[in-house]
């Protein structure tokens, strides 16, 4: 049903630029290339009811006549009402009610008419909060704003936001087809947007667990986009390539992440999600989905037994405005996809005051949130993009430097003995640390041994050993806080081998 009717109100240090790796990456021409479906645990391929590309009929079946060149076919997705997974459309792209946390999520990569690049972001949150961005990036220019209106307007069967002046609608008559409006003092945005491929659902069937809760979570990850930017007296034509996000549930408030969206010159277009509960030593879960240019689309997820995903993390930047310290630049690794990126941010300084109203400082809740380069490799080939980047997680200050090394590695007649070092250089203690044991490069889809845990509070090394079967000249991987719960002086040293002697 829809109900457009409803009106409720609401009240409502300086970057640090040293190269540094969290683990270390093996040239990707070694990648493995065991990348059919299933080889590895924790990938999954396109949801069987959609399995690849939509069938365009053959010019046969279109009528017309003799030698004329036809239009191509609609895609079958492409109509209402189409049903994948839990969701239907155009229902779900409507509110819903019972839902505890929701938002509509969208950022485009623009160009203007002139070559000017600009990259905007504008998510309407359930409760009638807007955030919005803009960065610039011939000037460098980084503008955000956050407001919370109480005259909002939320349709349930259909997309239609109306919060003041700003609104999100789907295209009557269009299907995956929308209309953004936003305005502030700052700029204002005026966009059509265009999906170009179906929905691509989180985790492969739409639901991701967060934290004590369920989100179900969808994408549209190619967004052909067109309009106006207004910024400042300036009128700006432009165009370029969009990604809108929806999710909805009811999910613990207690949460950081990170989350990427990433979009290839090859068309293909990466989901990844990391999230963590707050404090040292609680649970990762991480996700990454990726559809490819013909649609096709692969799932993976933290396995407990292999690194079929690997994240890593290159620095970290301290907010002059509101002292949280962000992880900056990004990798991410993805074996069975021959796929490997890293994300270097345009600017440090891309973070979104939430709210931004001075009036609400003791309310706030700031993010980063930015417009990122990317450089790939698919299967060896390289391939650029660009991305954004949003993530939450403050580590509050540097952790000292975790250091670890293998100080023994023999047979023992029955299988081998394994003696490793584990230090804080930095610091007096050892805290709350992971240690986990891979066989084979964690960034080829090694099998994860022994998770083990440390927690010396009374000094800055300890000793770990354990007995372990033979194997051979297969070389172990030990890393050291894998889950990057500590920023640290340097996370070069988070890695070793230790090969069997």
């Amino acid at each position: 049903m829809d109900d457009t009717s409803g009106h409720e109100g609401n009240g409502g240090t300086t970057s640090r630029r040293s190269v540094i790796k969290k683990l270390l990456f093996v040239p990707t021409g070694l990648v493995l290339a065991l990348v059919l479906s299933g080889i590895l645990p924790g990938l999954t391929n396109t949801d069987p009811s959609n399995p690849g590309p939509a069938t365009v009929p053959s010019t046969a079946d279109i009528p017309g006549e003799p030698g004329q060149s036809q239009p191509s076919s609609t895609p079958s997705w492409k109509a209402y009402p189409y049903k994948d997974g839990p969701f239907s459309f155009p229902q779900d792209e409507g509110i819903h009610y019972d839902a505890i946390e929701e938002w509509w999520y969208v950022n485009s990569h623009l160009v203007a008419q002139d070559g000017r690049r600009l990259d905007v972001m504008v998510c309407f949150y359930k409760h009638g909060i807007i955030a919005a961005s803009l960065f610039d990036q011939s000037t460098g220019a980084y503008i955000n704003h956050t407001e919370t209106y109480l005259d909002i307007a939320r349709a349930s069967g259909h997309l239609s936001l109306g919060y003041g002046p700003n609104g999100l609608h789907q295209i009557d008559g269009k299907p995956f087809t929308y209309e953004l409006q936003y305005q502030s003092r700052e700029f204002s945005v005026s966009l059509v947007l265009e999906s170009m491929q179906r929905p691509l659902l989180a985790g492969g069937d739409g639901l991701i667990r967060m934290g004590r809760g369920e989100s179900f979570y969808y994408s549209l990850t190619d967004l052909e986009s067109s309009g106006t930017v207004f910024l400042g007296p300036e009128r700006l034509s432009v165009s370029g390539n969009g990604w809108m996000d929806r999710q909805w549930g009811a999910w613990s408030p207690k949460l950081d992440w990170d989350w990427f969206s990433i979009s290839l010159d090859n068309g293909m277009r990466i989901l990844a999600y990391r999230q963590f509960a707050m404090g040292p030593g609680q649970p990762v879960m991480e996700y990454v989905s990726v559809m490819d240019a013909e649609g096709n689309a692969y799932h993976f997820n933290r396995s407990a037994d292999y690194c079929t995903l690997v994240f890593d993390y290159k620095d970290y930047w301290r907010s002059p405005q509101t002292g949280k310290l962000y992880s900056s630049g990004w990798g991410l690794t993805v074996p069975a996809l021959g796929l490997s990126l890293e994300l270097e941010p345009l600017s440090a300084a891309q973070e979104t005051l939430f709210p931004a109203d001075e009036r609400l400082a003791s309310q706030r809740m700031p993010f980063w949130e930015g417009t990122c380069d990317v450089a790939a490799t698919v299967h060896g080939e390289p391939i650029r993009g660009l991305a954004f980047v949003e993530t939450t997680h403050d580590y509050v200050f540097e952790e000292g430097d975790l250091v670890v090394t293998p100080k023994e590695y023999v047979e023992d007649g029955q299988g081998s003995r394994l003696v490793i070092m584990v230090e804080n250089k930095d610091s007096s203690s050892l805290a709350d640390v992971e240690l986990r044991l891979v066989l084979g490069s964690p960034c080829e889809g090694g099998k994860i041994l022994r998770t083990y845990n440390i927690n010396s509070a009374l000094r800055n090394y300890t000793l770990v050993s354990d007995n372990l079967p033979d194997f051979g000249s297969t070389p172990l991987y030990l890393l050291v806080d894998p889950d990057n719960h500590f920023a640290e002086l340097g996370e070069q040293n988070n890695i070793a081998i230790a090969t069997l002697k």
